[in-house]
Order: C-alpha cells, then sequence, then structure tokens
C-alpha cells in the first residue's frame, strides 16, 4: 500500500470514529445527561478474566456489569450503587460467585428468601437456598452443596432432569423428589 493510500485510510478510520463520539455525546446530551446503556453482546462463554451480570430489584443502578472471574454478588450490588433501603439483603447470598451471564435479583424487604417455596409449593432448583435443596428427599447436606455448585460454575439449569448432571444424583434420587421442583 502507497503512502497516500495509507494516509487516506487513516483519515477514513480517524473520521468515522470523531463522527462515533459526536453521536453518542449528542444521544448523551438527549438523554438528560444519563451514561448511554452497554450492549454486552452474549457469549457462551465469559472473556477472560471477567464475568457479565445483569443486577436487577433493589439496588440504585440496576444493569449490565462486568467484574473479574471470582467476584462475588456483594461486589455487583456495590457496583450497582448498592442496596435501596427497601432491599432484603437477607434474603439473598452475597457471598455467592458470581457465574458469567446470569441475572441477580435483589428482592425487595418482605418478600421473603429468593429460592423459598413457590406458592405452589415447587422448590426453583435454580435459586433454592442449601436448606431448602436438603430438604427434598433423598438429598442431604452434601448433595444440596453439590447443587448450588453445580449451578455456581456451570450457571442455571434449563431443566429439572439437569441434575443428572451433578455427580452423585442418579434417576431414582431424582425420581424421589422430581415433582416437588421447577426451574422458573
Amino acid at each position: 500500500m502507497n503512502a497516500s493510500r495509507l494516509r487516506t485510510v487513516v483519515a477514513g478510520v480517524l473520521l468515522l470514529g470523531a463522527v462515533g463520539a459526536l453521536v453518542v455525546l449528542a444521544w448523551r446530551d438527549a438523554s438528560g445527561g444519563r451514561e448511554p446503556l452497554e450492549v454486552v453482546s452474549p457469549t457462551p462463554a465469559s472473556p477472560s478474566g471477567s464475568v457479565v451480570v445483569h443486577v436487577v430489584g433493589e439496588v440504585v443502578a440496576p444493569g449490565v456489569y462486568t467484574l473479574s472471574t471470582g467476584s462475588h454478588l456483594f461486589e455487583a450490588v456495590a457496583m450497582a450503587g448498592g442496596p435501596t433501603e427497601g432491599a432484603d439483603t437477607q434474603a439473598v447470598n452475597l457471598a455467592a460467585v458470581l457465574v458469567h451471564g446470569r441475572q441477580y435479583r435483589v428482592p425487595p424487604k418482605g418478600e421473603g428468601p429468593v429460592g423459598s417455596p413457590q406458592p405452589d409449593g415447587l422448590v426453583d432448583i435454580n435459586t433454592a437456598t442449601l436448606e431448602e435443596l436438603d430438604g427434598l428427599y433423598g438429598i442431604g447436606p452434601k448433595l444440596a452443596r453439590d447443587i448450588i455448585a453445580y449451578r455456581e460454575e456451570n450457571g442455571p439449569f434449563q431443566r429439572a432432569e439437569d441434575l443428572l448432571l451433578v455427580p452423585g444424583i442418579g434417576p431414582k434420587t431424582l425420581a424421589g423428589f422430581r415433582d416437588r421442583v421447577t426451574v422458573r
């Protein structure tokens, strides 16, 4: 590529960048000075060294946040401006390790723990506490911890039968409590 053509290409790239910056600034001014929405493309695996999570519910600034791999829910809540006065932080496990691509909800006071049995009596295996899982037929404290560890490492279960992927849970064990669990 000759020098003249290279200068033309560089000038074009710089011009496109400047126009893009002006569009963002104009949109920001039109939106009342709020930060523009960050668009994050879904990816099957987390970018190296980071997790992207969606923090919603009773937090000051719900949104999508990027944190270091191994970060905990309390860090994501802090990035979201902290809990509101109406938040029930006792109802969520703030020490939970974040899972890439997952939504975390801080419930309002009075709603009860996230993962508590639903009105239909079913236990949501994606949000159930250790105690709730331990209450299922055939699941003791160790398997309950294994279920929680599996969903934290691999993301939410898509269907109850995915519990068969947890070491120690076989078809007979699942059959013992299958009618008492759900995935929401």
